[in-house]
């Protein structure tokens, strides 16, 4: 319960910092983070013994997530959009070995998607923190690919 209480802390705190202090991607990750996390913990109480077995609702939520952070990834004018969809594909591919061998363990099938929810709060710290390095030196940091920004214009 207290791990749990301090991973929630930490990415509300993250999210929060990366929607007041970051660019357009680090805000819509953000958002996306937030409102994955809120709709897990709801599916999480409605759904079947927590990783014993699958829960299909945390299950699309994290899919949605890992197709939202992937969109992002291919307009965003940012290399971590890759690391933050890629450790998505991960916990979809966590639910996929469960789904293929049931008999995985319970607390394996629980850090494989856990260790990797973690990660993302440092990639968003530094994603944000770079953003504002890159507005100190240059005066602006463009959110979108070059075809997307010439598109905006």
């Amino acid at each position: 319960m207290a791990r749990a209480l301090i991973f929630s802390g930490l990415l509300l705190a993250v999210c929060i910092f990366a929607m007041v202090r970051g660019g357009k991607p680090e805000r819509y990750a953000a958002w996306m983070y937030v409102a994955a996390f809120v709709a897990s913990a709801l599916s999480a109480q409605f759904g079947a013994e927590l990783y014993h077995s699958i829960n299909w609702g945390i299950f699309v939520i994290d899919l949605i997530l890992a197709v939202s952070l992937g969109a992002l990834a291919l307009h965003a004018n940012r290399y971590w959009t890759i690391w933050a969809s890629s450790i998505q594909i991960v916990a979809i591919l966590a639910h996929l070995a469960k789904m293929l061998v049931p008999e995985i363990a319970a607390t394996a099938y629980q850090i494989t998607l856990l260790v990797w929810s973690y990660a993302v709060i440092p990639l968003l710290v530094a994603a944000t923190y770079r953003h504002r390095q890159r507005l100190h030196l240059y005066g602006a940091d463009s959110a979108w690919s070059a075809q997307e920004a010439s598109a905006e214009t």
